[in-house]
Formats: C-alpha cells, structure tokens, sequence
C-alpha cells in the first residue's frame, strides 16, 4: 500500500469514526478491531471498547485482551456469552456463523448503552463465505472498514504506519470454526483445542489451525506451506508438543489457504489454487 495512499486512508477512517460522536467497538483482541480502536483514540474520541468472552477463545487469547481492556484509562466493558447453549450454534450447520454472531453482538449491543457498535469486517471478507455479515446487518453494526473499501493488506498498512502494536499479528479465527461442518462442538474439545493452539503459537507457530474434521477421527493441524518451509526442520518438536496436549494420533499437512477450509469443501466458496 503506497504511503499516499495509507495518509488518505487513515484520514478517511477518523472522519467516519468521528461522524460516530462516541461509538462502542466490537472487540476481539485480533488486528482489525486493535486497529479500529486505536484510529478512533487517535480520532479524538473516546469508544466504549466491548469485548464477548467465552469457550470460542483460546485461554492466551482471553488472558491477553482481558489485560488490555482492564488497564488503567481504557473505557470498556466485558460480556461473558456461551455460544454452546444455542442450539443454532451447536449444531454447527452451514449457518452457525450467523447464529453466532446474531447472538454475541446481540449482547454487545446490550452493553453499549445505546452507542453505536462498530466491528472490523473489510472488505476482504466479501471473497469469502461471511453468513455472520447478515447478521450484523440486521444488528445495525456498522463495519467502517467495509464502508470505505479497506481490505486485511490495508489494515496492516494502517497499523504499521500508526505505530500499533503487533502489526503484523497473525488471525486466529474462533475455535467453533475448527470443527467440521455437522460436527458438533464440545466443551471438553474446544478447551484442548484451545490449550493446544497456544502451545502451538508459544513454540513460534503462527498460520495454522488444529482442526476436528470428523466426530471420532483424529484431530488435523493444517498449516500454510510458507510457515511448514520455516519451521520444517521442527516438525518433531511441533508432534511432541501435540502429544503433549493429549493428541497422538494428529495428522500434519500443509497447503496455500487455511481460511476457509470447511468452506470450499462444502462448496460454499469457489476453491482457489
């Protein structure tokens, strides 16, 4: 992303943020909300950072953006939801995304004292199958980031170019997204899956997703062939820490796209090579 094109962006942004008066963020811990929170501070604004805690976040996960919104000066509030006592979401259909989403903003909105709420949704998200989008829509979110045509390259641009920290943090997807559509998500299971994941991310593994593709088979670490050539010489290393974590029997493979995966293989989304 050119420089000019980063300063006109960036300037874009606050106006729209600033259009808000006092709005409420939608916050996850992950890049694009960091993002979003920190161009509407340097707005001059005030938001009301709103964050969903639940089972769908690894235990680092929760741990990290816990400390971020409970230090000093930082106006926020923390919901706790469990996703898992809805049966739309439970049931892990092709439209659980919208079932969740309709049902965590819903208690973000409840937190937000009527601020208007708004999300990191870009506009890369439309490449790709986004059912939670819906959702939001019928919410009143508002996705500024999709508002201006801001897509994932343009948000690293943008947070490096403001100084932000953890630029180029990596995505980690909620872990209700690691199970097979049909599969339905335990509570025992997303809390392996969850201490595994930061077991993974602790060893410097930063694009992968262990995954359950099967109700009774054995778990898939799938990771992108750019990390698997970085830390190939590891792999041990990586199969020791899996067991540590009680999966013995994980398969390893690497591949080019690791979003999306239960998607292109119900078809939901044109494969791409």
């Amino acid at each position: 992303m050119p420089m000019a094109r980063t300063r006109t962006t960036l300037k874009a942004l606050e106006q729209l943020l600033r259009g808000f008066s006092s709005p409420a963020v939608a916050y996850s811990g992950g890049l694009d909300s960091r993002l979003l929170a920190h161009i509407a501070g340097r707005a001059g604004l005030y938001p009301l950072l709103v964050h969903a805690s639940g089972p769908h976040l690894t235990p680092a996960e929760t741990k990290a953006v816990t400390a971020e919104l409970t230090a000093p000066h930082v106006n926020a509030v923390i919901v706790t939801v469990d996703p898992l006592q809805v049966e739309q979401i439970a049931r892990n259909g092709h439209d659980r995304c919208y079932h969740c989403k309709k049902y965590i903003y819903g208690a973000l909105l409840d937190a937000c004292s009527g601020r208007p709420l708004c999300d990191g949704t870009n506009a890369s998200d439309t490449r790709e199958y986004r059912p939670g989008q819906k959702a939001l829509q019928e919410c009143g979110i508002r996705s500024p980031y999709m508002e201006l045509g801001i897509g994932k390259n343009d948000i690293r641009a943008l947070a490096q170019y403001t100084g932000l920290a953890r630029a180029d943090q990596p995505a980690r997807p909620c872990l209700l997204t690691r199970f097979a559509y049909g599969v339905r998500p335990r509570r025992h299971m997303l809390r392996r899956l969850g201490a595994a994941e930061d077991a993974l991310a602790a060893l410097g593994l930063r694009e992968f997703r262990l995954r359950i593709t099967s109700a009774d088979g054995p778990p898939q670490l799938h990771i992108s062939s750019a990390e698997h050539k970085r830390f190939g010489a590891q792999m041990k290393t990586v199969r020791t820490v899996l067991e540590e974590q009680g999966f013995t029997e994980c398969t390893i493979s690497a591949g080019q796209q690791l979003s999306g995966h239960y998607d292109r293989a119900a078809g939901l989304v044109p494969r791409r090579c």
